[in-house]
């Protein structure tokens, strides 16, 4: 399995057993694989599962990806590279980039997980100055759910939710690029 595979399925993990009434599908093709939800079974064709038993059985894989261990996703070649759909409930939306809009109440809550642990994430962005900008922990896969709100059905506001999670995934995203590099020039160095 690449580490892009096993970085999806981490942010997955993480985003179905955090946020309510989510869902994840994870398909090769045409085909489904597994449907992860919560409540009863959708389809008996297609092997279900519920959020925090595909939590576990990818904490369990990530903790054998970082060890070295060569691992497959179900009865797929360890090239192939299932898509990760992510579903939720008529009124909430997955957004262009990622960006999951769910309503909690009267508030409608930008998310997006990433795969760094929060402790990274609150380093890079402490001093961007991203007022309402929230941190949702997963230290089992080392991801963040990066989150800001704003009131249910204020466009406006969404916008501006939304302008503050995509701003913090890009400064993550340029961090962890810059560190990536700097460990290659290190050891091309050596």
């Amino acid at each position: 399995m690449s580490d892009r595979t096993m970085t999806a399925l981490r942010c997955a993990a993480g985003l179905v057993r955090a946020v309510p009434h989510t869902r994840v599908r994870i398909r090769h093709g045409a085909r489904v694989l597994l449907d992860v939800r919560r409540g009863p079974l959708a389809d008996d064709r297609v092997p279900q599962v519920p959020p925090c038993v595909f939590h576990h059985a990818v904490t369990r894989a990530y903790a054998h990806h970082r060890a070295g261990r060569q691992l497959r996703f179900l009865d797929l070649p360890g090239s192939a590279v299932p898509a990760i759909d992510i579903g939720v409930p008529d009124g909430d939306v997955v957004l262009p980039g990622g960006v999951v809009r769910v309503g909690m109440g009267p508030i409608w809550v930008h998310l997006v997980p990433i795969a760094r642990p929060v402790e990274d994430c609150e380093a890079v962005l402490g001093e961007a100055g991203l007022r309402g900008l929230g941190f949702h922990a997963d230290s089992e896969l080392d991801v963040t759910l990066l989150h800001a709100g704003s009131p249910e059905g204020d466009q406006c506001r969404a916008r501006v939710a939304r302008e503050i999670v995509e701003s913090a995934v890009a400064r993550c995203t340029v961090a962890q690029l810059e560190d990536h590099l700097r460990t290659h020039a290190t050891a091309l160095d050596s």
